[in-house]
């Protein structure tokens, strides 16, 4: 790689990065084929992740319970299925943490048409023989905690992200109206509750790979499904049960310093301010995470810019368009509802690949920038100029 290249690039960055406009700046860019960094900027002071913490949940969730994990939907009966394929008894819906359950629209808005939805239940009902059901559907959500922070609405067990204070009971509800729809009558109230010791399997309703399940987490920076893998983690890592944001954010925390990155992570979504990192150690991340077995469902969870997600309407026409694949983070100025909110922290995160393996990794992270319009716009320079390095000769 030229010198005159090399300097030319770190000029550029480095114009960006101490410009006033631009707030309190930390770059880190790291070339993988030369194996070094290449630009530094205050890279090893810590700052506000906001949605960046995202990455760090993805990579601990893919680690620890693999890129085939599936979280399980149980459908269980205390009573017995007599001969006309009538449930003589309540049926019970006991969740597995799947964040993607709810109808065939929740799936295409949320998920990119890839979830598991209530046929899915129907199909397991109709399966054990059950035609009808002498009793209530009951939801139990007890896998999770039910504190509502920092995204409301967790559970166990939701159906189409759940509403109202007990989620397990809207699951039940919304899940009964399908049966229904399906010709499976119900008699019983709908209500939550556990499953019972003595209960029976009739069925289990599967998510999609977390594979796929992380894609919308990453791409489109959705705060329920990273909420939902972090208590995922509490429960299969630490066996808390119920799973708890906290004790699952300590599980991603814990995975990232093992790896060399000093991060303080509170939650799964990075939506508290007190989530923080050093660029330099989310460039570390990123280091190990394109080096792991997992590395390919990794890299397709970040938005591609100019195309989806977060970055569909960045860099479009450009060097970086369908090229750089990269995390978002944002914090807005509290109380600000002015039509154009202003950023208290921007950050961009990602990989600028290049050709013969000379692809780079970096991570912008601003704090207090003049303007969205600033912060935004220098961090697409500062990536232009990284694809410019990289596809040269």
């Amino acid at each position: 790689m030229s010198m005159v290249a090399l300097k030319q690039l770190q000029r550029e960055l480095r114009a960006e990065a101490v410009d006033p406009y631009m707030g309190e700046v930390g770059v880190s860019v790291w070339d993988v084929s030369e194996g070094r960094e290449i630009f530094s900027h205050e890279a090893d002071k810590s700052r506000m992740m906001a949605s960046t913490s995202k990455i760090f949940t993805i990579g601990a969730a893919l680690a620890h319970l693999g890129p085939d994990y599936q979280a399980e939907t149980r459908l269980w009966s205390d009573g017995e299925i007599d001969d006309e394929g009538t449930l003589r008894g309540d049926l019970y819906l006991e969740g597995g943490g799947d964040p993607s359950l709810g109808s065939a629209k929740h799936s295409e808005v949320f998920h990119y048409g890839v979830a598991s939805t209530g046929n899915d239940v129907v199909d397991a009902v109709q399966r054990a023989g059950v035609k009808e059901i002498s009793g209530a559907v009951i939801g139990d959500g007890s896998r999770f905690d039910a504190d509502a922070r920092p995204t409301g609405r967790l559970g166990g067990l939701t159906y189409g992200r759940g509403k109202g204070d007990d989620v397990a009971q809207h699951a039940a509800e919304s899940i009964t109206s399908v049966l229904r729809e399906a010709g499976i009558a119900t008699a019983g109230e709908v209500t939550s509750g556990m499953v019972p010791q003595h209960a029976d399997l009739l069925g289990t309703v599967r998510s999609p790979k977390l594979g796929e399940l992380i894609r919308p987490a990453g791409k489109r920076s959705d705060n329920f499904i990273s909420e939902m893998l972090a208590r995922q983690l509490a429960v299969e890592v630490r066996g808390e049960r119920p799973g708890t944001t906290r004790t699952g954010a300590e599980v991603v925390a814990q995975y990232a310093r093992d790896r060399g990155s000093d991060i303080h992570q509170v939650d799964g979504s990075g939506l508290a301010f007190r989530n923080q990192v050093a660029p330099v150690s989310a460039v570390n991340f990123l280091r190990e995470m394109v080096s792991q077995p997992f590395a390919a469902e990794f890299t397709d969870s970040l938005a591609l810019m100019g195309v989806d997600g977060t970055l569909d309407d960045r860099g479009r026409n450009t060097s970086v368009h369908g090229a750089v694949k990269a995390k978002t983070g944002t914090h807005l100025v509290r109380g600000n509802t002015a039509k154009v909110r202003e950023f208290r922290c921007s950050a961009l995160t990602g990989i600028c690949p290049g050709p013969q393996g000379r692809t780079l990794l970096f991570s912008i992270m601003q704090e207090n920038p003049k303007s969205r319009y600033t912060a935004l716009a220098a961090q697409e320079r500062m990536v232009r100029s990284m694809m410019d390095y990289a596809q040269s000769s």
